[in-house]
Formats: structure tokens, C-alpha cells, sequence
């Protein structure tokens, strides 16, 4: 196959939302109430700090029991068990359950589902690579990680896929510190993945997060132009998708499934970091026990050095930065139906461009590089009638 062996997903049946007990305080919009939303970054104090380290805390600590769980024959209807019971069992709400409508307590999705695939009965098969994404409301504040499993014997693509993309989310995390662009973690993990023969999916981003589920910044994991400098105190997600086929996603009927175009698989990982004075922490670090909580080495990125800023030059921003404030999907889903109506309106303007001309697009195509080579021939020409005049005087 093109991109590797594998199963491609589409969704089969699921099971109704999981109950949450009446104990367990929840987030503004499950109880109806307008989500607080910040219009700029947040600059985060002490104590909202020490809140979020404490609910990061608690949702790579669920991620980090998955290693174990994840194997061929469960279903991601499992998975949204055990995420559920475990963050219940922590005093904590599963961020995901009932916002804008999505029906679980985690986002699973395998192989070809690029981002919010809707757990269901599908068993795990040997060679699947499934995405996790779990977030936790706790104490007030919600912590947002993900990862992407191997499931039994993967094959080399396969693999590859998920390590690139794990190198991917490390090199924008080296990029953060204060007065750093947001935009150089876009452009440093863009060059990475297309040095690898791999492709970022531009329509999903990382965002602000902290009371609120989802808020500025936006954090671009291609090539952009978004505005801002990061400072000291902020806390965002940085969660790039990677595939071997194109940037092109399509939403199922759903109305959250999104898969890619051509069936290609994708891998996503997530941290949740905060800009410190002297570059950055990751909120979502696994910390397999309290001594690495205190002394973990790579829990800092300090002496960060800027990727080359290129990037400010690079013409029009892929995608309007718009305020993002849902979930699982809205303005994700807003930005694929945009790009997939772009790219509907650039093929009827060719095709009417070529019936205004008479000729066929590949006719079209045929005179544009005719004139292109004429117009080399004619610069090299001139160039080198400099050339001889300067040799001459």
C-alpha cells in the first residue's frame, strides 16, 4: 500500500454518554452557562499557575495508564471507559463529555481519523495506531495532553509516522520562551515534518487554555503569520498532526469524525506548557513517580535559540485567525469547510478559465510553462549581455 498496511476506520456503533456523579463540579457550559473566555493570551498568576499544574498533572498521570491498556481486541468504547472512570475517581470532569454536543469522555482516533473520532465497538486491530486525546476539568482548571499508541506489531511507516510527529510537538516546545514569535513554532515544526517526507495537517490547532477549554492563542503548527509574542505566565497546547498523504480532511456526518482525504493514516501529539522567565515547562510531562515530578531533566527547555524567522515573509496566513472557542471541533471543523470550499472555487476558476480560452486545462498548462521557458531563455539571454559588456569595459 502507499502509505503502509493498515485498516482503514470508519465508525460503527456506539454506546450512550457515561454518567458523571453529582459531586463532581463541572465546567460552565455543561451546566449551561457562558464559558469565560479571555479576548487576548492570559497572563496566568501564581495561583491559577499552581491550578493548572495541578489538573495537567492529572490528565498525563490518566494518559501514562494507557501504555498497558492499549492492545489488539479492546475498543475505544473501552478506552473511554477506563479515561472516564479514572478521572471521576480523581474528583476531576472529562473536559470532552457534552461540549458543543460530543457525546464522550475522550477523543480516539485510529489510523486514517485524523482528529475527535467519537469512541465506539470497533476492536483494535495488530498494526492500528490510535491517538488519545484526553482533558480534565480539576480544581477549576482544565489540562489538555495526548499521545499516539502503537497497537501491536506496527509496520515501518507506521512507526516512523508517530516518531516524527513525537520529534515534531519536542522541536515547537525547544522554540517557546518570552518575546518568542508564536509563529516560529509553526515554522520549526513545518520544516521538521517536510524533511521527513511528512505533512502537517494546517486546519488543526494548538490554543490557550486554562478556566476556559479553549481560547487565544492559537498556535499554528504550519507555516503562518499568526500575530503576538509569547510571555511569561502563558499557557497554551501545541498539538501538531502529521500524515503521509496530503493536508486535505474531510468531517463525517457526524459532524465531528474528521478523516483524511486519501486514507492516509495520521499521528498527534499534545503537552500543555506555560512560558516561564527563562523558556519553558511541560504541564503534561509523564512523571512515572514523585522523584521525577522534583528533578526530571527535560521537564524545562531553557537557553532556547529562535528558529530563523523566514517565516514573517511567507505571504498570506494559511488560515484567518479567528477566535476559537470550542472543543472537539467547531472552529476546526469551520476551517476545513472553508478549505475544502477554496479548493471547489479554485477548480471552477480554471475550469472557466479554460472555457473563456477554448483550450483544456492541460493545454492551458502546456502554453504556461511554454511561456515560462521563454521568458528564462530571454532573462538568460539579457544576463548574458551584461555579462559581455562588462568583460569588454
Amino acid at each position: 500500500m502507499r502509505f503502509g498496511v493498515y485498516d482503514k476506520v470508519t465508525p460503527v456503533e456506539t454506546t450512550p454518554s457515561r454518567i458523571v456523579s453529582e459531586n463532581v463540579i463541572r465546567p460552565d457550559y455543561v451546566l449551561g452557562n457562558t464559558e469565560y473566555v479571555p479576548k487576548i493570551a492570559e497572563i496566568k498568576n501564581d495561583t491559577q499557575i499552581n491550578g493548572m499544574r495541578e489538573s495537567c498533572k492529572l490528565a498525563a498521570s490518566i494518559l501514562n495508564q494507557l501504555h498497558t491498556f492499549i492492545k489488539p481486541g479492546i475498543t475505544t468504547d473501552d478506552i473511554d471507559a477506563l479515561v472516564h472512570t479514572l478521572t471521576i475517581k480523581a474528583g476531576a470532569y472529562p473536559s470532552p463529555l457534552h461540549y458543543k454536543g460530543f457525546p464522550k469522555s475522550v477523543c480516539t482516533s485510529v489510523n486514517n481519523v485524523a482528529v475527535h473520532g467519537i469512541p465506539d465497538l470497533r476492536p483494535l486491530q495488530d498494526g492500528d495506531i490510535i491517538n488519545v486525546d484526553i482533558t480534565v476539568f480539576f480544581k477549576q482548571n482544565h489540562g489538555d495532553c495526548s499521545k499516539t499508541f502503537l497497537v501491536g506489531n506496527v509496520d515501518d511507516k507506521g512507526q516512523q509516522l508517530v516518531h516524527i510527529t513525537e520529534e515534531c510537538l519536542d522541536i515547537g516546545i525547544k522554540c517557546c520562551g518570552p518575546d518568542v514569535p508564536f509563529c516560529h513554532i509553526g515554522s520549526a515544526i513545518h520544516r521538521h515534518a517536510k524533511r521527513n517526507g511528512l505533512t502537517v495537517l494546517p486546519a488543526f490547532l494548538g490554543h490557550g487554555i486554562g478556566q476556559y477549554f479553549h481560547g487565544p492563542p492559537e498556535i499554528y503548527h504550519s507555516l503562518n503569520r499568526y500575530p503576538g509574542l509569547m510571555k511569561s505566565g502563558m499557557t497554551f497546547t501545541i498539538e501538531p498532526v502529521l500524515s503521509h498523504g496530503s493536508e486535505n480532511t474531510v468531517i463525517l456526518e457526524d459532524g465531528w469524525t474528521v478523516v483524511t482525504e486519501d486514507g492516509a493514516r495520521t499521528a498527534q501529539v499534545e503537552h500543555t506548557v506555560l512560558i516561564t522567565d527563562d523558556g519553558a515547562e511541560i504541564l503534561t510531562k509523564e512523571r512515572r513517580n514523585q522523584w521525577d515530578i522534583l528533578t526530571a531533566p527535560d521537564i524545562r527547555y531553557t537557553n532556547w535559540t529562535p528558529p530563523h524567522p523566514f517565516v514573517i515573509n511567507f505571504g498570506p496566513i494559511l488560515h484567518p485567525a479567528t477566535p476559537r472557542n470550542d472543543s472537539a471541533g467547531g472552529n476546526q471543523r469551520d476551517l476545513a469547510r472553508a478549505k475544502n470550499q477554496k479548493k471547489q472555487q479554485e477548480i471552477q476558476k480554471k475550469k472557466t478559465a479554460s472555457e473563456k480560452t477554448g483550450m483544456s486545462l492541460s493545454e492551458r498548462k502546456h502554453r504556461d510553462a511554454e511561456l515560462m521557458r521563454e521568458k528564462q531563455r530571454k532573462k538568460e539571454e539579457q544576463e548574458g549581455q551584461g555579462a559581455r559588456k562588462q568583460a569588454v569595459h
